[in-house]
């Protein structure tokens, strides 16, 4: 055997080998390379010298042509929110800019979202399409849309197709529905604009250019050396220059669409040696080689003959998938394509080549590949080159999983992939090919396990098959194993496929595991798919959805008498956001004198030895690097994040986390700042302390080895201090606090007294969950600017500015007037911004304070999630004694404990609304107790997000609910309207049902959902006693969400202008929930003037100082209040110049003349004789079904039916009630992240972490609002209601419907009817495992072949 067979692994080289090919030695000299990059965007030609290879096309378009439209989301290709459109030929595609190399683009030609429309010179019909459906509220993603949007339309696809086609772009608060209808009304629309050039955004101007313009200039090889950070790019455009290359630089690492390179290969200890950590350029003593396939001609070409497809080895993933649905429907190829469109998302698959992909694999264990299975199953064969002599290559022809074989073994013989071959030649026989994969989210997710299954049949006789499995085994891909116990087989007989589980089980790192579970699942469905290929039972609920259905009624939800203030319309801002023209914190053009930092943290949990800078500060361009040591020199002590134990930058010898703040680094450029960061080099002793287990949240393994330092107490004073955290939802009386526990008890004043003789049942339980990641679209981001004075303006994506401006002046030592904090807008909140943004922006504070150069700090994702917490993890026990009877109740009580990660002061406000809100719509007729108190751990700072609190409490009483049902075995339903609120009863807090502010139309809402609910609940009964592997549930959920808006001190100051023009700036910052949009109208209804004249200005404390923080769904209507009560003043003061013939400049000119003041200020400072004023009722029936097989889950309806009171904008209010569901329906099934064995957090970035997309919102989704309902509290801001976070609570009727389909297998499968607890998030591993899915209960059908 040949040198390079036994580099193969035992892999047959010698009979593949089809030709040898001869390369003299001769080197292209660097004189015939090019150094010029030449790339075209929106119709302009630029010719870029030497730029760095380092270099994204994303920062490129946002720092030198100052197209900020495409955002900074996630930069590692999973959310899209930096798309733009490259032209290839007569196509349009959209693209990741983030994970592309600029270098990359050279001869390419880019349209970005300027380049579609903008207010000047003219929206796109996509940019119109997205506003005007108000699919854009933050608007970071909105620009991403667009784009996504305007490459799709041409496709021209229909349905679930196009659906399907929008896998790549994350929006976290719309809720996807008005995105849909968007997406779906431009399919109806002729667009001009399909056949025109883009815009030439300097003039105005359309292009007038031919598109390939750049790619004509393109003559020869390119080479792009940055000596100074180690980095070399050759882009050879022959196969003969690509290995001369290789043999200049053997250790050259090849790419193709780099989009593994930058977006994957990180999660896999940078597997494939380029130079990037986690995105970007990593230090370097050598000069580290990229040379690029895709300039190759040979490897992209695509051949098609009779027999065979031949695809080189740069073709993307797109281009394969048309090739492969273009050639045939053989079941193999069928199979295939349907997989690749499962692989990553359509932004990756038009940037990624499949052998790159392959590449990957290979070299990072762990990875699961689709691209291999696909291929596996498409039975294809790959031409490797693999030089064994310096003047001689070999061409090896092999199937995929002796490929990877090859590739692992033979790194020093220069291998190069060169083509696929996929035969075309149809077959006599019968063949079943299978492909399925298992992922946390349906799509734009990686493989738990996947599967590729081919067997050819004669009659019922197994001839041949291909098995191949990833996930199960680290190293083994294809299953020799089973594919023996197959041949000659019987595909019908039961022994068959029980001969295959248990030769899978064997095959398998741990034959137990959930992945050789879903393996079993794979098995069994592929012999069904054989049996009966119509079966429902090989349907995958992740990837065969039809299309989605929404629709809405808001008739009668509005007050046309307050017209325009409650009028329902789109965003003041809405078109700017899908243009890409609204403006963000760091999308200012940068200072020339500006500079960038970043943090660096540690990487380990324990005690903190010694911090080194010196390698950090060789870093090329690195300004300083400050530790905490500087900042005590500085300012004499290292500043607080509004709590004490959570400092700006941690000390020597403090205990530290993974994650913890350790220094900050600051260069000229953003990646440099990176690059600095990541070289101080961080020395922690793990050993010093032995460090206690966290709280046990679930029964994993994982959560088990979560660890903890010390039990903290809640801070026992609840009211707000100077540069202290402050929480909404604190009520002044009620709850007590004391010895670190927060706890309410209440008794009726006329407590039921309770006949003896009558039985009582007593139930305990308890609700896991998992923390939920606040995931905004916006990372966590800040700019300061020094002014005269030694003062500061700073520019913060924050949701409350007094508290950043506190925050900063306490540690700089300053006065809170010498620091000014503005927020236009911030791109997502959540709740995250209301306390994790401190740091950031204290960051950027203490670098311009100390240098008296502006700094801005945009956190990468990643290091923005590894170093902030989210959600609490939560674990709610509950008691309650009932009637056996009737199940009413009579006792509840509920623990809450909540792991507040380093520092538990956020955690007193979300432990207050926890018990606060625990009774939901149920009365206790003797007692209702709740308590709660967290734990101070070893991770980052956990903080209140959407709903913070409630969402566990009202979960936890409706499971509670469903256990009292279950015990006494009466329906759930009835169990619920036994123990509703009624009319005069008396809630902990003081306030009586029914009266002052608080209507009970609870059960108006529930009379009219329930017998959509009963109607669902006798279907699912129905269909699962037709259907053993999917079943169906139903539930239906109630909820009251309680307001006070005496937390809300909120303060607005308005300005008429002498042209009648309006500006208004109030306390609250627009985060997304539409509150510049509600503000304006209130303003134009109040003065009397049209809405078009008022402007909303920044947010900022030296105009609106002293605010309560944007968050808790009051600040919109606070905010409308306080600017309300301002123009009441105005208006008061024109009321002389304002006749019925007077037209409103007239009367404004006329007023100014005579020297009226028409400036003044307004303040939201309710005062109430209740802790809460009103509440917002909401009902909402959902139905479900689960692929007990692979717990995989589909929404199929969701009925939602909400009371907002009198709409102030019920557009806005609609977005904000689907935002909210589709937000909880990632904390419920999709979202989660905890505290791994060595500290790291599990959702430490898009790979991992699963925010819901397209493809997991309800099939069918109907929200309505409560007609002509006013709220009748006196301090309602024109009878109005909260909208933000009341309708997060009724996903848990998501959550309870799959948990009867679960119940529903449990009793079919095994007869198991015992109570069983599902935790939070239920992920499909949980759900089967709950289903009770044993192998001897997957039983074959009566065969039809």
């Amino acid at each position: 055997k040949t040198s390079t067979a036994q580099a193969a692994e035992n892999v047959d080289v010698e009979k593949n080998v089809s030709k040898e090919i001869m390369f003299t030695s001769a080197k292209t000299s660097t004189a015939q390379a090019r150094s010029t990059v030449v790339i075209t965007v929106n119709g302009i030609t630029h010719r870029v010298e030497n730029v760095s290879p380092s270099t994204t096309l994303l920062w490129w378009l946002r720092e030198e042509l100052h197209l900020t439209g495409q955002k900074i989301g996630c930069g590692e290709l999973g959310c899209g929110a930096c798309s733009t459109i490259e032209i290839i030929g007569s196509e349009r595609r959209a693209i990741n800019a983030c994970g592309r190399l600029l270098v990359a683009c050279d001869g390419g030609c880019f349209i970005t979202v300027e380049g579609l429309g903008s207010a000047k010179n003219g929206f796109s019909v996509e940019q119109l399409a997205l506003a005007d459906n108000n699919g854009s509220q933050c608007g970071y993603c909105s620009s991403g849309w667009v784009v996504a949007m305007h490459a799709i339309k041409r496709k021209k696809l229909k349905g679930a197709d196009l659906e399907k086609a929008f896998d790549g772009n994350i929006c976290r608060c719309t809720g996807y529905a008005p995105i849909i209808k968007a997406i779906k009304q431009l399919q109806d629309i002729e667009d001009i604009q399909d056949n025109q050039n883009c815009f030439d955004v300097t003039t105005g101007e359309r292009c007038g250019r031919a598109c390939d313009d750049a790619a004509k200039a393109i003559t020869n090889d390119l080479a792009v050396i940055d000596s100074e950070r180690g980095i070399a790019y050759k882009a050879p455009t022959t196969l003969q220059n690509l290995y001369t290359a290789l043999d200049i630089e053997p250790n050259a690492s090849l790419i193709g669409g780099s989009t593994a390179a930058i977006g994957v290969s990180k999660y896999y200890d940078d597997a494939l040696g380029t130079p990037w950590i986690g995105g970007f350029l990593a230090p370097s003593v050598s000069l580290n080689t990229i040379i690029a396939t895709k300039t190759v001609s040979e490897l992209g070409s695509i051949q098609i003959s009779t027999d065979e497809i031949c695809i080189g080895a740069a073709v993307t993933l797109t281009d394969l998938l048309e090739c492969l649905e273009e050639a045939g429907s053989t079941p193999q190829l069928t199979a295939a394509t349907r997989h690749l469109k499962r692989v990553a998302n359509t932004q990756v698959r038009n940037s990624a080549t499949w052998a790159g992909n392959l590449v990957l694999l290979a070299k990072a264990s762990g990875f699961i590949s689709d691209v291999l299975v696909a291929l596996c199953v498409a039975e294809a064969k790959i031409d490797l080159s693999l030089c064994s002599s310096n003047t001689k290559r070999s061409v090896v022809s092999l199937e995929p999983t002796e490929l990877i074989a090859t590739l692992r073994a033979s790194s020093t013989l220069k291998p190069v992939i060169l083509k696929a071959r996929i035969p075309l030649v149809p077959t006599s026989e019968k063949v079943v090919a299978f492909c399925d994969k298992v992922a946390a989210r349906h799509a734009n997710a990686h493989a738990i396990t996947n599967c590729g299954l081919v067997m050819r049949l004669d009659g019922t006789t197994i001839k041949k098959a291909i098995c191949i499995f990833g996930g199960l085994n680290s190293s083994i891909y294809k299953m020799k194993k089973i594919e023996s116990s197959l041949i000659d087989a019987q595909v019908t007989a039961q022994t068959t496929l029980s001969n295959a589980i248990a030769a899978l089980r064997t095959s398998s790192t741990d034959g137990n595991s959930y992945e050789a579970d879903l393996g079993t699942s794979f098995l069994y469905k592929w012999f069904v798919c054989a049996i009966d290929p119509s079966s429902s039972i090989i349907t995958s609920l992740a990837f065969d959805r039809p299309e989605t259905e929404s629709s809405y009624d808001i008739n009668g939800a509005t007050d046309p008498n307050n017209d325009p203030a409650s009028m329902p319309r789109t965003k003041l801002a809405a078109r700017l956001q899908a243009s890409g023209e609204a403006k963000y914190c760091t999308d200012v053009v940068k200072a020339k004198n500006e500079v960038f930092c970043a943090f660096a943290y540690a990487k380990s949990a324990g005690t903190l030895t010694s911090i080194s800078t010196t390698s950090a500060l060789r870093v090329l361009n690195t300004v300083i690097v400050y530790t905490a040591l500087d900042l005590i020199d500085a300012y004499g002590a290292v500043g607080t994040m509004a709590d004490d134990d959570d400092p700006l930058l941690y000390e020597l010898n403090q205990n530290v986390f993974v994650g913890a703040r350790v220094a900050i680094a600051v260069a000229t450029t953003y990646e440099d700042a990176i690059q600095a960061a990541r070289a101080v080099v961080i020395t922690i002793d793990t050993n010093c302390t032995p460090l206690q287990k966290r709280l046990v949240l679930i029964s994993k393994s994982d959560v088990d080895n979560l660890y903890a330092t010390t039990p903290r107490k809640p801070s026992e004073k609840l009211s707000a201090t100077r540069g202290k955290s402050r929480k909404l939802g604190l009520p002044r009386t009620g709850l007590q606090v004391q010895n670190g526990v927060v706890r309410l008890d209440f008794a009726p004043s006329s407590p039921l007294q309770l006949d003896e003789s009558e039985e009582v049942v007593r139930i305990d339980g308890s609700v896991s969950q998992l923390s939920q990641k606040h995931f905004t679209m916006e990372t966590h981001a800040a700019r300061a600017i020094p002014i005269e004075g030694g003062n500061l303006e700073v520019w913060s994506s924050s949701q409350d500015n007094a508290l950043t401006q506190q925050t900063i002046a306490a540690a700089l030592g300053k006065y809170d007037h010498n620091i000014v904090v503005k927020c236009r807008r911030a791109g997502g909140g959540f709740g995250s911004k209301l306390s994790l943004h401190l740091a950031v922006a204290t960051a950027v504070s203490v670098v311009t304070d100390l240098l008296g150069r502006p700094a801005r700090l945009h956190a990468e994702r990643r290091d923005d999630q590894k170093m902030t917490g989210g959600r609490e993890p939560c674990v709610s026990s509950y008691t309650l004694t009932a009637k056996k009877k009737s199940g009413l109740l009579l006792t509840y009580s509920i623990d809450f404990q909540v792991d507040g990660g380093c520092a538990t002061g956020d955690a007193t406000g979300d432990l207050s609304m926890a018990v606060a809100w625990s009774d939901n719509v149920y009365k206790a007729q003797i007692k209702h107790s709740a308590t709660s108190s967290a734990s101070q751990t070893a991770a980052p700072r956990n903080s209140s997000m959407r709903s913070p609190g409630v969402l566990q409490s009202h979960c936890t009483h409706e499971v509670a609910m469903v256990h009292l049902a279950h015990t006494l075995g009466i329906p759930v339903h009835t169990i619920q309207e036994t123990n509703f609120y009624s009319v005069g009863d008396e809630s902990p807090y003081g306030y009586t049902i029914g009266q002052n502010g608080f209507n009970w139309t609870l059960p108006e809402l529930w009379k009219r959902l329930k017998p959509k609910y009963l109607d669902k609940r006798d279907a699912a009964a129905i269909f699962n006693a037709q259907n053993t592997y999917k079943k169906r549930g139903a539930y239906i959920t109630p909820t009251k969400y309680v307001m006070g808006l005496a937390d809300w001190k909120i303060p607005a100051l308005v300005s008429i202008y002498a042209d009648g023009s309006v500006e208004v700036t109030t306390g609250g910052t627009e985060i997304g929930q539409g509150l510049y949009t509600k503000v304006a109208a209130c303003v134009a209804y109040v003065l009397g003037c049209d809405v078009s004249l008022v402007r909303v200005g920044d947010t900022a404390t030296d105009k609106v100082p002293n605010s309560t923080c944007t968050g808790g769904s009051g600040t919109s209507e606070s905010a409308c209040n306080a600017a309300m009560l301002a123009c009441a003043t105005l208006k008061s003061r024109l009321n002389d110049y304002l006749t019925d013939d007077t037209e409103w400049t007239d009367a404004v000119a006329a007023a100014l003349a005579d020297g009226v003041e028409l400036c003044t200020t307004g303040w939201n400072n309710v005062s109430s004789d209740y802790d809460f004023d009103y509440a917002t009722y909401g009902c909402a029936v959902a139905e479900v079904e689960v692929d007990i097989l692979t717990g995989e889950v589909s929404i199929l309806d969701l009925d939602v039916l909400m009371d907002q009171g009198l709409s102030l904008n019920a557009d806005i209010d609609l977005g904000q009630i689907q935002g909210a569901l589709i937000i909880s329906l990632g904390f419920y099934f999709t979202e989660f992240n905890t505290i791994q064995s060595d500290g790291t957090q599990s959702g430490d970035g898009t790979w991992e972490y699963k925010p819901p997309m397209i493809s997991d919102i309800p099939l069918k989704w109907n929200v309505a609002m409560l007609e002509n309902s006013p709220n009748p509290s006196p301090v309602a801001v024109l009878r109005s209601k909260a909208s933000g976070e009341p309708p997060m609570q009724l996903a848990s009727a998501l959550f309870l419907a799959a948990r009867e389909a679960v119940k529903a297998a449990r009793a079919d499968l095994s007869g198991n009817t015992d109570w069983f607890t599902l935790p939070i998030p239920a992920t499909p591993e949980s759900i089967r495992a709950a289903c009770l899915v044993t192998d001897d209960k997957l039983t074959l059908p009566t065969p039809s072949i």
